[in-house]
């Protein structure tokens, strides 16, 4: 029973911090942090009971109580995550995943990745490697060769991430994806280490794949239409912090 009570109260907690990631997401890159929320359809300000985190946006089914304009999904997306990320992640992880997911949500909605939490999400990678994070995928981690050294080996996943993904927008002259997710793969490899940024790469490009597939299929998109790559890097990333271990033995299963 203690435990269950410490997962909510983190949960709720987690919550509280995800409303607070709706503001700042909303309001970059305005840096208008001051004043009171406000309906980005009507301007209207909102009174506190508008502003409980998940429940005002379940009680008014997803509706501006003064004008019934829908309201982005974003902000129970955000408090969702958010609250359990704290529930059952540890406090290194759950700093990483608040970067991660106001980095996604600024991206899905501006297509920016401010170079702020690139550096916050690289020196998160650094001082995995000082305090000796592992591999997400234990006894895989032998399958491709690379450094011993943890160091050299979040440096070579790094390299990895900025080199592939820089090829990817010299070669589309940035019509494919920006410099801000060159960064972030980078940052990431720093992250994640060798060889799971491999898995993390992977992952990214299959998800992306599958929703520019089906925004064409849907008609809800067009082969020049643009689409952030930013939130499936962080997919990719907690796929593979997940069940990296498990989605490669089931792929050696297979093979």
């Amino acid at each position: 029973m203690t435990n269950i009570i410490v997962l909510l109260f983190r949960f709720l907690v987690g919550l509280a911090i995800g409303s607070f990631l709706n503001v700042a997401a909303f309001r970059y890159p305005k840096n208008n942090w001051g004043g009171r929320s406000k309906c980005l359809s009507c301007r209207r300000q909102l009174h506190w009971f508008e502003l409980v985190p998940l429940v005002s946006f379940i009680i008014q089914g997803g509706r501006c109580r003064h004008c019934g304009k829908p309201l982005s999904r974003q902000y129970p997306l955000v408090e969702l995550l958010s609250g359990l990320a704290a529930a059952f992640l540890p406090p290194f992880w759950f700093f990483v995943a608040l970067a991660m997911i106001l980095l996604s949500a600024i991206d899905w909605r501006l297509m920016i990745i401010p170079d702020e939490l690139n550096i916050f999400l690289a020196l998160m990678g650094v001082l995995a490697g000082v305090w000796g994070v592992g591999s997400f995928l234990e006894n895989y981690v032998g399958v491709m060769p690379g450094p011993t050294n943890q160091f050299f080996g979040r440096l070579l996943a790094a390299a990895l991430g900025l080199v592939l993904l820089g090829l990817i927008v010299f070669i589309s002259r940035g019509r494919a994806m920006g410099a801000g997710d060159v960064k972030l793969a980078g940052a990431l490899g720093l992250l994640a280490g060798w060889p799971d940024t491999i898995l993390v790469l992977a992952i990214s490009f299959i998800v992306g794949g599958i929703w520019g597939a089906s925004l064409l299929i849907t008609g809800h998109g067009k082969m020049k239409t643009l689409v952030p790559f930013g939130p499936f890097l962080v997919i990719g990333f907690w796929l593979t912090y997940f069940f990296g271990h498990g989605l490669l033995s089931w792929y050696v299963s297979l093979i």
